[in-house]
């Protein structure tokens, strides 16, 4: 008997010493939130004021600001890091009120501004959101509308800008003494200057924007594209022909792509101007990686979009137009490869469940299928792959794995500890 005490209690040290190492290991992948509530986000209701939020957060913290209409008469001021969050981009709304000079006013590095509706600053000279003395700053998914400036850069480097809705206003986006900072994915429209660099502001890449051709540029020293074939950015007065394709545009077949450079002042250029209006969906969204997928066509607006990863599937419905029947237009979707692949290198693409012919290219991180289609009437897309990324995470699939392993050693052990137990009743019972 005491024999097998000894063995119980050695089986129960090990377990514990087990549980002990699993929960070591499985800490570093767990939420948060989970393991301390110092972070836990600040919620700012209606009503409440996020400045005192701002006021009352610690470095880092996230501040989730619920939907409703926040009315200010003085800039918000985020003298620290921090991430702003909006319940819901179009619903969440920060109104200046057509009297406060400036709505945020970011000081900040590593601040993140997202899914927010910033409107209506002072009409002559009112900022958006001004990025000033800071690096590193995130401006994604906003409505930035109805300000003499949407967003302002004032030596602001290295910060991104992108999948925006930056419209209506007297300049959507100003750079001053700012470098290196990507803007890209944003619709800059129906502004009286989608841009103005001024001078001391250089290294800037603006890519996959659409942008009115209404723009005032001070200096020549930035990008206008990326590589071949993501492209520029496209241009609403931009008149040139998209027959060909290639890194020179001197192949057969079209790839969505304008053949000729667009020219801005100053000697700038986009040398791979995108022909059609772009229109980004976030399809997937893993370990705070986002997959965007991109589609861009001249003719007809993405009514509903779908990725089923379950069966590599991206479904889209585009609208119909009422003009001529036999009426076609190209249209090109830009897939992330860590997204969606093929193994085969052949795509399965059908307009209204018809088959059709498809151009193709890639680079290191996208595939880009461009097809012709009649829009004459509305049309659902299918792109079919044969892989797509797993519906669970790196990090479940390494915990579940831990876990797994942890059972199987532990019931290795028991059935160990048991035909050792057996094999000693049984001795005994031969024993005289």
């Amino acid at each position: 008997m005491l024999i097998l005490s000894d063995k119980l209690m050695k089986s129960k040290i090990l377990c514990l010493i087990l549980l002990f190492q699993l929960t070591l290991t499985l800490a570093p992948l767990l939420p948060i939130s989970t393991l301390a509530t110092s972070n836990s986000p600040i919620i700012v209701e209606p009503g409440e004021s996020i400045q005192e939020a701002v006021n009352n957060a610690a470095e880092g913290q996230t501040i989730y600001i619920k939907k409703g209409v926040y009315k200010i008469e003085t800039d918000i001021l985020i003298n620290k890091t921090l991430t702003l969050i909006g319940e819901d981009s179009k619903q969440t709304i920060i109104d200046g009120q057509n009297t406060t000079t400036l709505i945020l006013n970011i000081l900040a590095d590593n601040t993140k501004i997202q899914n927010l509706t910033i409107r209506s600053a002072e009409k002559t000279c009112g900022i958006g959101v001004q990025i000033k003395d800071a690096t590193n700053v995130e401006i994604k998914n906003n409505h930035i509308k109805n300000c003499s400036i949407g967003i302002k850069l004032r030596n602001a480097n290295y910060s991104t800008i992108k999948t925006n809705s930056i419209l209506n206003n007297t300049c959507g986006i100003l750079l001053e003494k700012s470098y290196h900072n990507q803007i890209h994915w944003n619709n800059i429209d129906q502004n009286v200057k989608s841009i103005i660099i001024k001078l001391g502001s250089s290294e800037n890449t603006f890519y996959q924007n659409n942008l009115n051709q209404i723009d005032r540029l001070d200096v020549p020293e930035n990008f206008w594209n990326t590589t071949y074939p993501m492209g520029g950015n496209h241009w609403t007065n931009y008149l040139g022909f998209d027959l060909k394709k290639g890194p020179d545009q001197n192949e057969t077949g079209s790839d969505g792509i304008g053949d000729e450079e667009y020219e801005l002042s100053l000697g700038a250029k986009d040398h791979y101007p995108i022909i059609g209006l772009i229109q980004w969906y976030l399809a997937y969204k893993s370990e705070n990686i986002e997959y965007y997928v991109i589609i861009s066509n001249n003719a007809s607006e993405v009514l509903s979009f779908n990725f089923n990863p379950n069966k590599s599937l991206i479904q889209f419905t585009l609208a119909g137009v009422p003009v001529e029947s036999n009426k076609t237009n190209l249209c090109r979707v830009q897939i992330p490869q860590q997204l969606m692949w093929t193994q085969t290198g052949s795509w399965e693409v059908t307009v209204d469940d018809t088959n059709i012919t498809y151009t193709f290219t890639s680079d290191k991180n996208y595939t880009y299928l461009c097809f012709m289609y009649n829009y004459s009437d509305a049309k659902t897309v299918k792109i079919k792959g044969t892989h797509s990324i797993p519906e669970f995470s790196s990090n479940i699939i390494i915990v579940l794995t831990i876990i797994a392993t942890f059972i199987i050693g532990i019931t290795v052990k028991f059935k160990n500890f048991s035909l050792e137990t057996n094999s000693r009743k049984f001795k005994n019972l031969k024993d005289p």
